[in-house]
């Protein structure tokens, strides 16, 4: 289970403002070499709903199970 955030680094002004297109990559390399995987995106950034994400994590891990 992968999850990223789609405005993840984009306010700063260094290596980190790519942090959404290289996250982009890595979602696509990995779904290219491992066919059962999840990966997800959402709209925020990576501080932050992670509430929310957590209880993803959660009712997907509990799906398998």
């Amino acid at each position: 289970y992968l999850c990223n955030g789609k405005t993840e680094g984009i306010h700063h002004d260094n290596i980190l403002d790519t942090a959404p297109q290289c996250a982009e990559e890595v979602h696509t390399l990995i779904h290219e070499k491992l066919n059962d995987i999840t990966s997800v995106f959402d709209d925020f950034g990576h501080h932050e709903n992670l509430t929310n994400r957590y209880k993803a994590l959660s009712d997907w891990l509990e799906k398998q199970l």
